[in-house]
């Protein structure tokens, strides 16, 4: 992963630096699939945080449950549906669509898996 961010950095001038960092939305993907992991390793990534502001869009609870599972420390501030992000945040945030309404197992198929990531 770092390889890639290295190359991107190299492309532009020094990422940002003095400057606001733009805000870049991240889906969580499909609830019960790997979509969850995937963002949250990479938003803990030193590398993401230092060229952009990463926003998660999906279900709070859902990937605080996959953070613990992973052991990691995420502690992201949350913005519910409808409120808006913070102007000066300058942190990951979680931007909470509360968009599943029942128990998502991973690996396992369903409906509410499949409404939620879409």
């Amino acid at each position: 992963m770092n390889d890639v961010f290295e190359t991107a950095s190299h492309s532009v001038a020094a990422p940002h630096q003095g400057k606001r960092r733009p805000r870049i939305a991240i889906t969580m993907g499909d609830p019960a699939g790997i979509g969850p992991e995937v963002v949250l390793k990479a938003v803990a990534e030193t590398e993401v945080q230092r060229v952009c502001v990463p926003v998660i869009v999906g279900d709070a609870q859902l990937l605080a449950h996959t953070a613990r599972t992973l052991d990691l420390q995420c502690g992201y501030d949350i913005v519910r549906r409808g409120e808006r992000l913070p102007e000066s945040h300058s942190g990951p945030l979680i931007y909470h669509l509360d968009n599943i309404s029942g128990h998502v197992e991973p690996g396992i198929e369903s409906g509410t898996a499949g409404r939620a990531a879409a």
